[in-house]
């Protein structure tokens, strides 16, 4: 995952700590929920296609 953190809205994610937190409470995500997120705040305003999202959720698949 990517080692910034990223804020949008309320929420603030910290793909190297695993974490995601709304308005400093944490959010229960799993692993490839995360992974997820990260890539799309990570690249906003493009479009991700399927292969790129499922490299960032289920790399090397």
């Amino acid at each position: 995952m990517q080692g910034s953190r990223f804020a949008f809205g309320p929420f603030v994610l910290d793909p190297r700590a695993g974490t995601l937190l709304r308005n400093d409470v944490p959010v229960a995500v799993g692993y490839r929920g995360l992974s997820l997120l990260a890539a799309l705040v990570g690249r906003p305003g493009e479009i991700l296609g399927k292969a790129e999202l499922m490299d960032a959720a289920w790399p090397g698949t």
